[in-house]
């Protein structure tokens, strides 16, 4: 760290771990590669009239990780939160938490299996720890 012109400069490793994970594709049905991932996107599409919002959208977030999803505008990323978290249905395909298939459950439900949707919110409690912010939640939260 240097503290030239009274500013401190810091550097941030990352470390990744040794050998990668190695990426397989949703379409393996083998019980190894459905544990594998602590959320597998498989083949789920989504479509609003005539408009396809999410076409056969699959993917896995390796269990962790530090994942991102980016896109454009009207990429159809909010879609497939509201998808995974189980606010919107999709139209075909499946969502599988730790191994196990929850396309179509509710949020309450999944927040009962670990999984809670947060929102940006403007400002987070600075005493408290990231963890801490998100564990604020109440236990019986709906939305």
């Amino acid at each position: 760290m240097s503290t030239e012109g009274g500013h401190a400069d810091t550097a941030l490793r990352l470390t990744l771990p040794e050998p990668l994970p190695k990426f397989r594709a949703p379409d393996d049905r083998s019980p190894e590669h459905e544990m594998s991932a602590i959320i597998a996107v498989d083949r789920i599409t989504k479509r609003y009239g005539g408009l396809t919002v999410l076409d056969a959208c699959a993917f896995e977030v390796p269990r962790g990780s530090i994942t991102g999803l980016i896109g454009p505008n009207g990429a159809g990323k909010t879609t497939l939160f509201n998808i995974i978290a189980g606010v919107t249905a999709p139209d075909h395909g499946r969502i599988l938490l730790d191994g196990q298939e929850v396309t179509g459950q509710k949020p309450h439900e999944l927040f009962g299996l670990g999984l809670a949707r947060t929102f940006q919110i403007p400002k987070e409690w600075a005493r408290m720890t990231v963890l801490e912010n998100l564990m604020v939640v109440p236990r019986q939260q709906t939305g």
